[in-house]
């Protein structure tokens, strides 16, 4: 504390009340001095991350937007760089595509493989949409009720599912008229 530094001083040096006081206030004000330099230069860089982390995303442009302004896309790529602020090795996602635009889907599409690539993340998403997970995804895991019934890269999933043989597929079609259902017992292999 300021008084045990105080007294130190006088006890060592033998110095008075006041030189001891004049010294630790000079110690004092030296030492706020760095510290507030440590605070400017630590404010300096998260405020050149937080521009790096909107670049990224693509945020830049609408950095200084309200956020209640934001499409669904734009609240999505700053929820990402919000999780890039920590700097994680693992992000998980849940349905990170649900309810954007085709344009921004791509965008994000291409930002999560980006980060599985580039910075060597590993993502893990959660999702329904599979024609989106075979974009970015190296390994798929597929549940059914609770159970992982299906684990691996594409390629081997496909290998397990013409190694099975026959498999179900469930078409909803509006309108399903004599037409459709034509054009699907014509195709081979389609009961």
């Amino acid at each position: 504390s300021y008084d045990n530094a105080k007294e130190n001083l006088m006890a060592r040096f033998g110095l008075d009340d006041v030189q001891a006081q004049a010294i630790c206030d000079m110690r004092l004000i030296a030492l706020q001095g760095l510290n507030r330099e440590k605070l400017e230069a630590e404010y300096q860089e998260l405020e050149e991350r937080i521009d790096y982390l909107l670049d990224r995303v693509g945020m830049t442009d609408a950095a200084d937007r309200k956020t209640a302004t934001y499409s669904k896309g734009m609240r999505q790529r700053l929820g990402i760089a919000d999780v890039l602020m920590k700097d994680p090795q693992v992000i998980i996602m849940d349905e990170p595509t649900l309810g954007i635009d085709p344009e921004g889907m791509r965008e994000l599409l291409n930002l999560i493989r980006e980060l599985s690539v580039k910075d060597g993340s590993t993502v893990l998403i959660s999702s329904h949409q599979l024609q989106q997970i075979q974009q970015v995804c190296d390994r798929v895991g597929i549940y059914v009720q609770g159970s992982l019934i299906a684990c691996g890269t594409l390629a081997e999933l496909e290998a397990q599912i013409q190694k099975n043989g026959t498999y179900l597929l469930e078409v909803d079609v509006e309108p399903c008229d004599d037409q459709i259902l034509g054009m699907l017992s014509a195709q081979q292999g389609i009961l």
